[in-house]
């Protein structure tokens, strides 16, 4: 948005002051395009406890980063939904809400564990029903010594190995974006056209 600064700086991707903030609510989502799993898992999950919604369906949009991240930091779960299924389209929903310290209730197509740790969040995908999803989320909500050790012991992996990509990886690291490459080691895993697009960026 014309700001050059990081939101999160590399230093506190794993820890920011965002993640490390009590999450006081339950449960939020984040949306301008209503579509039909979002709905419907609004519609079941707010029978268990209220959601909070933002964006423009509920009057209330917002722009900016980092209004998102202190949005998000209040909550321990977070709808994150991506706007359609497609292989290979995956966006920054679901590493915006694990950055906030939320676990994030996701919905991509099954391929996404060729570049995330699956083990890093709720995909509907991996679920047989909606049913089945709310049932899971309602039990990691009601144990929260389950709900931290699924938060905490899982946090190693959104996305997967960098030393996948290629032995050559070292070149590119240096002492400002080293936490950078730290934090994407814990998040990605196989897909060439990440480290491409990473290594683009350091080198412009």
């Amino acid at each position: 948005y014309g700001n050059p600064r990081f939101v999160i700086p590399p230093s506190e991707l794993r820890q920011s002051r965002f993640s490390k903030r009590p999450k006081t609510q339950f449960c939020c989502i984040v949306f301008n395009n209503p579509i039909p799993n979002r709905v419907e898992i609004l519609r079941k999950l707010s029978k268990y406890k209220d959601i909070h919604c933002y964006g423009a369906p509920f009057g209330n949009h917002f722009n900016g980063e980092d209004i998102k991240y202190d949005i998000l930091s209040n909550y321990k779960f977070n709808i994150c939904f991506e706007n359609g299924i497609h292989p290979g389209y995956y966006t920054e929903k679901p590493i915006h809400a694990k950055v906030a310290g939320c676990l994030p209730l996701y919905w991509a197509d099954e391929n996404c564990k060729q570049d995330f740790n699956t083990g890093s969040f709720l995909n509907l995908n991996d679920f047989s029903s909606m049913d089945e999803y709310v049932e899971r989320i309602i039990q990691l909500d009601s144990n929260e010594d389950e709900y931290n050790y699924f938060l905490m012991n899982r946090n190693h992996g959104m996305v997967r190995s960098l030393s996948a990509y290629g032995r050559n990886i070292d070149k590119y690291k240096n002492p400002e974006v080293d936490p950078l490459f730290d934090f994407f080691n814990s998040l990605i895993i196989n897909s060439t056209s990440v480290i491409s697009s990473i290594k683009k960026l350091i080198e412009c």
